[in-house]
This record gives C-alpha cells, structure tokens and sequence, in this order.
C-alpha cells in the first residue's frame, strides 16, 4: 500500500492532510509523489497521530520484502 492508498482509505484528502500538518496542499502532494523530500518532522508527526511508520512512508519495502503499514 502507497502513501496515495492509504490517504484514500482513510478518507484523508490532500487538502486536510496538509492543514493538519501546517503545510500546503501542493507541498504535501510534492512529498507524497516524490518530487519532494519528507522532513523529519513530518514523520515524526506521522508517526505520532496515524502510527505510520517512516518506512511506509518513504515507500521503503520492509526486511520481509512487503511494505510496511501501520504499526
């Protein structure tokens, strides 16, 4: 499952995503479509209020060879 997958199961549009994190809807959708680099911060907040994992979000495979989720 992609950054794009999820957003779309969560029901999470760019738009709120962004204001959520205190970004801009086009800077948010940079980042998830790799033309972009993710921050640290964002993350962590990530992280923090969805329990994505870095891996997942950076699109990294895990050590099993499968995508990794939500922790």
């Amino acid at each position: 499952m992609s950054m794009k997958e999820w957003m779309r199961s969560q029901g999470l549009s760019y738009r709120r995503l962004a204001a959520a994190m205190c970004q801009s809807p086009s800077g948010l959708c940079k980042k998830i479509n790799g033309q972009t680099k993710w921050q640290e911060d964002d993350l962590r907040w990530l992280n923090d209020h969805y329990g994505l994992s870095s891996d997942f979000v950076l699109g990294l495979p895990s050590k099993s060879g499968q995508q990794l989720g939500v922790m």
